[in-house]
């Protein structure tokens, strides 16, 4: 189904009804425009050198690439520290797994061709994908669309299941993939479509699916076409055998191992292409943070940059890592409205994405109010820079603090929280106690009893090592409304959903 708009503004309001541009009392409307260049005076990054390497020695990351662009000039652009199997010194050349980081690149594939009447964010997976189904073949499949997809609203089980049957290694094996029994064994819909946020990487790989069948070419030439050739983004590799031609890549922490091609060109790793399994170096993916900041419209549209950065639906993710305030997700964005400095809450847009996996993680933020666009690739599990981020940040000139927004909910709602919920694949009984103030787990399917949940943000507790099947895990859980907003009806991470039994 091909669905054209007339006029990049018309294709905004089709979209989300109105944009948050027009509401000035919209946290996530554009920053007001920026004083004269003359008025304003030159900042020195330098001292954000010595907060770099110290958090690389912190996080015990053997290398870093971090760039930082503000006002338009790149004002910090450097290497630190090696590659984890040599003492070859990292580059902002190197080329990292960059992770989730490609769900932009994928999700902006997607934008420019709905642009082009190629697609609609309301085109149904079925329609494009026929013959698409996950396990049960539950009628859900046929309501999930390609904006379920690129926000995270899916509903989709987020986990790994790898099939020998999708290869050969080529670039026809992500549709094979996805029509491979595994697949349509493995996964299936934790919620109905768009019943709330889970972020999950099959999605990613779905969308990337229905962007090859509408442009009638493979993923990563239609990306390349698309989005990374006209940034200049040159050396996003994504088999193998391109990183070993290559050379000049670095190893993660942990899998020091030379890149085999035996190993990572697999079925799962190239399925994750959409929004995972791509390396690149630090210099293209600032080329993609600059964009978000200035536009270009050989790429999408401003309107359509706009709606990509527009939250999609409440991820109920009030707090982040003790420093995001309500972490939303728009079009392939990570979108916040606040940051945590020092104990003091400060209300500033942030846009972009992070990525993780396999001995990498690296963040891609921009600042639009600052002018800011900042860069870190790590080459171990869990780098994220965030401090150096912050830092970052405050060099370029906070706005003043405000007061903080409630970091959980008090005590005396306990009770709405309190009964029993069913998962049948792993959990089984999740029965929810209060106990003295405090809320208690017993979870039958893991043999878990009287694990205490720690208040953390919003309906969030903390509840550790959680683990499924598949041996992921996610500490953090939540409870979900019903549609009243008055009653629990789930509690849910990313890999699992319990319903509420009667």
């Amino acid at each position: 189904m091909k669905t054209g708009y007339a006029t990049a503004s018309s294709f905004v309001l089709l979209v989300l009804g109105c944009s948050a541009a027009e509401d000035p009392t919209s946290p996530y409307a554009p920053a007001p425009a920026p004083p004269p260049e003359e008025t304003r005076p030159e900042i020195d990054f330098s001292p954000l050198e010595a907060t770099i390497e110290a958090e690389r020695v912190a996080l015990g990351a053997p290398g870093a690439a971090v760039i930082v662009a503000h006002r338009g000039k790149i004002v910090l652009a450097k290497g630190f520290g090696t590659r984890p199997d040599s003492e070859a010194p990292i580059q902002t050349t190197t080329l990292f797994r960059v992770s989730s980081m490609a769900k932009t690149w994928t999700a902006l594939t997607a934008m420019r061709l709905i642009e082009k009447g190629e697609l609609s964010l309301d085109t149904k997976v079925v329609d494009r994908v026929p013959g698409f189904t996950v396990a049960g073949s539950p009628p859900e499949t046929a309501a999930l669309t390609l904006r379920h997809l690129l926000t995270h609203r899916s509903g989709l089980y987020d986990g790994v299941a790898s099939d020998a049957s999708a290869a050969p290694a080529d670039d026809g094996m992500l549709g094979r993939w996805i029509a491979s029994p595994v697949f349509q064994s493995t996964f299936y819909f934790m919620t109905p479509p768009d019943r709330t946020y889970n972020y999950t990487n099959v999605g990613y790989a779905v969308a990337g699916h229905m962007i090859e069948r509408a442009s009638g070419k493979p993923l990563r030439t239609i990306v390349r076409e698309s989005v990374l050739a006209p940034l200049g983004m040159s050396r996003v590799l994504c088999t193998p055998e391109e990183i070993l031609a290559d050379g000049d890549y670095t190893n993660g922490k942990g899998e020091v191992r030379v890149i085999d091609p035996t190993v990572d060109w697999s079925p799962i790793n190239y399925a994750h292409g959409g929004g995972s399994a791509c390396h690149a170096s630090a210099d293209d993916v600032m080329k993609v943070a600059r964009f978000l900041l200035q536009g270009d419209a050989r790429v999408v549209a401003d309107a359509t940059l706009r709606a990509m950065k527009t939250p999609s639906g409440d991820s109920d993710q009030p707090w982040v890592a003790d420093l995001y305030h309500r972490l939303d997700y728009g079009i392939g964005l990570q979108v916040s409205d606040g940051l945590l400095v020092d104990g003091t809450y400060h209300p500033l847009e942030i846009i972009g994405h992070e990525g993780s996996g396999r001995g990498y993680a690296g963040i891609m933020q921009i600042v639009p109010a600052q002018e800011l666009a900042f860069v870190a690739l790590g080459n171990a599990n869990d780098a994220y820079f965030d401090k150096s981020f912050v830092h970052a940040v405050k060099l370029a000139g906070l706005p003043d603090g405000a007061r903080t927004p409630q970091r959980g909910v008090d005590s005396t709602e306990y009770a709405r929280f309190v009964g029993t919920y069913h998962e049948p694949r792993v959990l089984k009984d999740v029965v929810i106690r209060q106990v003295d103030g405090k809320l208690f787990a017993d979870i039958s399917g893991l043999s878990i009893s009287g694990r205490e949940l720690t208040p953390d943000h919003g309906r969030g507790f903390e509840l550790l090592d959680v683990r499924t099947e598949n041996g992921y895990y996610d500490h953090f859980v939540h409870f979900v409304p019903d549609a009243s907003g008055e009653s629990i009806e789930l509690i849910r991470n990313r890999y699992w959903v319990a319903k509420r039994v009667p």
